[in-house]
């Protein structure tokens, strides 16, 4: 194992300087995303690649975050103040906008596709096939083909058991920055074995616990009466055909309803409607088998969804990823926030 001294030095004061104007302009409406990819892409221009390690693991969003602001600030689509008011404020939309060639982008504002209320899933139904994603690949296919083989291998660097997982992050940096100073390439282990795999672990055991913690604060409900929301809400339900998806019959000696069905006037719910019942699931926190944490705790449900990632295959990595990435273009502003949140402490690899 080679041994590494890094040094520790403090960020610059010109690092400082960007990082703290693009943490007061970030999230704000689409000027204040626009603000920040335009710092961002000032910071790129002004900051040796060294600075932009430094500045990076100072910002209040991780590099692919930025990587994606910063597309953001080099189109000058989204920064002519023509089209301004056709702009939704949200970045992941803004960033979907950036892969339209200008025929398509047009013709999106022309027809009206294109406005403030625009969500990303319909910016990709827009753009299509004319997404650039396979060119990108061709073209990185062909660099490396063309990359010289004659390379000589110069140390592999492992961690200790017990190493502080959540200092990863900083170590990768400093080793990218090494190598940015010295030239050559580094290649990070993104298997499960790996560091990432340790990471994912680690930040799995998180969810865990801020889970449990929550769970703290749900309803302490009697089984009984989780029983009667369940039972009633399948009444209330309707399936593809339009029929309850619990259907009880009228007792055949008295012609009445039985005492579970929500129809009985003696039932505790009756003349309740579906909306009535889920508004006191929600007010009270009450977890049942159709009221999971997506009904009664937003943050919660994102952070099941990153705990999700952090544990599961790729098929599930997959679907958290999804999921999260349609509560930021579709959720409240409550739940954007909370999904925009664990999209930048998801683990990549």
């Amino acid at each position: 194992m080679l041994d590494v001294s890094l040094p520790t030095n403090p960020v610059s004061r010109k690092v400082q300087t960007y990082a703290k104007k693009i943490a007061d302009a970030w999230q704000t409406a689409v000027d204040g995303i626009l603000s920040v990819a335009a710092l961002l892409k000032e910071a790129e221009e002004n900051l040796n690649p060294i600075e932009q390690m430094d500045l990076y693991g100072e910002l209040p969003f991780s590099k692919s975050t930025a990587d994606k602001l910063l597309a953001i600030g080099a189109d000058a689509r989204l920064n002519d103040p023509t089209y301004r008011e056709y702009l939704p404020a949200h970045w992941t939309t803004l960033y979907e906008m950036t892969q339209l060639d200008d025929k398509t982008f047009k013709a999106g504002i022309s027809d009206g596709l294109i406005n403030p209320a625009v969500e990303r899933r319909m910016i990709l139904e827009l753009a299509g096939q004319k997404l650039v994603p396979a060119l990108v690949a061709v073209k990185n296919t062909q660099s490396v083909i063309q990359r010289t083989s004659d390379t000589a291998q110069l140390a592999t660097i492992s961690v200790p058991k017990g190493f502080d997982i959540s200092q990863v992050g900083t170590f990768q940096r400093e080793i990218e920055k090494l190598v940015l100073a010295y030239g050559g390439e580094v290649k990070f282990d993104k298997s499960k074995k790996g560091v990432i795999g340790r990471q994912r672990e680690a930040l799995a055991l998180w969810c865990i616990g801020e889970l449990e913690e929550r769970k703290k604060g749900y309803a302490k409900t009697p089984l009984t009466k989780i029983e009667l929301l369940e039972t009633t809400i399948s009444q209330l339900k309707r399936d593809s055909n339009g029929k309850p998806l619990l259907d009880y019959k009228k007792d055949p000696n008295t012609g009445t309803f039985v005492k579970n069905d929500i129809r009985n006037p003696s039932h505790p719910y009756h003349g309740k409607t579906l909306k009535n019942i889920y508004d006191e699931i929600r007010s009270q926190k009450i977890l049942t088998q159709h009221s999971g944490l997506k009904e009664i705790d937003k943050e919660g449900h994102c952070i099941d969804l990153l705990r999700q990632h952090s544990q599961g295959n790729a098929r599930s990595r997959s679907d958290a990823l999804v999921k999260l990435s349609r509560l930021v273009s579709r959720g409240d502003v409550d739940t954007q926030r909370f999904a925009t949140d664990a999209l930048d402490k998801i683990i990549e690899g």
